[in-house]
């Protein structure tokens, strides 16, 4: 279900009791509320790289996460300006 007003959208999320007990701790921990924490990590993982999207989703095997990992790092590198 998602209710959407002028700025944003609401949905409703299952998460298991572990999940919740963990998200309830660090947001307690660092003082912000479960939705904005559930949604600041919705718009980080949405602005990664597919790569990086793939491993946080449990899609690459774990014996390859590394090396997909240095596959994302050396990307970066390359894609740096070399002045600020």
């Amino acid at each position: 279900m998602v209710y959407v007003d002028e700025k944003k959208m609401t949905t409703s999320v299952k998460i298991s009791i572990e999940g919740m007990e963990n998200l309830t701790k660090i947001c307690e921990s660092n003082g912000i509320m479960k939705i904005e924490m559930v949604s600041r990590v919705m718009n980080w993982l949405c602005n990664q790289d597919k790569s990086l999207q793939a491993i946080v989703l449990g899609q690459v095997d774990p014996a390859d996460e590394l090396a997909v990992l240095d596959l994302i790092r050396a990307k970066c590198e390359t894609s740096v300006p070399d002045t600020l």
